[in-house]
């Protein structure tokens, strides 16, 4: 593991915050007539940063993710601590559970299957039954938890 000067990462990660605290970027589509599409993409970042201790830990900015049911959610992940192995060992959003509002309409806990398969961004979209809720969800990369922050889904 190869540290980096502290001013190049918390330069990052302060661009880094300042890019996920503006918020979401509106996409406007259209379809035919004077029907229009709106899909928002709500972006927060996976930041992978070493413990005093020891190992790996993940935040992610912003804590807690706000969406419409409408919305897609794109995660980009910075790995400061190597845990990825060079961004060549997956990160996964999995392990799903329900904090309020009960399962989704059709029977699940789970309001999107995420993986980064190699790449250094996850983007989905949600399940149409899983509005109103909120979801507590796992970042793991192989077998090691790095996170478990909150998702929460307007109507």
């Amino acid at each position: 593991m190869t540290l980096r000067p502290f001013s190049l990462v918390m330069s990052l990660i302060g661009v880094l915050l300042i890019t996920a605290a503006c918020g979401a970027f509106e996409m406007q589509g259209g379809g035919g007539g004077n029907t229009r599409t709106s899909k928002k993409i709500v972006y927060a970042t996976i930041f992978i940063t070493a413990k005093k201790s020891g190992g790996c830990v993940a935040n992610t900015v912003p804590g807690r993710i706000q969406l419409d049911k409408n919305d897609e959610i794109e995660w980009s992940v910075v790995d400061i601590c190597d845990a990825t192995d060079g961004y060549s060992k997956d990160v996964d959003i999995k392990n799903w559970s329900v904090v309020t509002g009960g399962n989704c309409t059709d029977g699940t806990q789970v309001p999107v299957d995420s993986a980064a398969n190699g790449k250094r961004h996850i983007r989905r979209g949600l399940k149409a039954g899983c509005v109103n809720r909120i979801f507590k969800y796992q970042i793991w990369v192989e077998t090691t938890i790095l996170a478990d922050p909150e998702l929460e889904i307007a109507s």
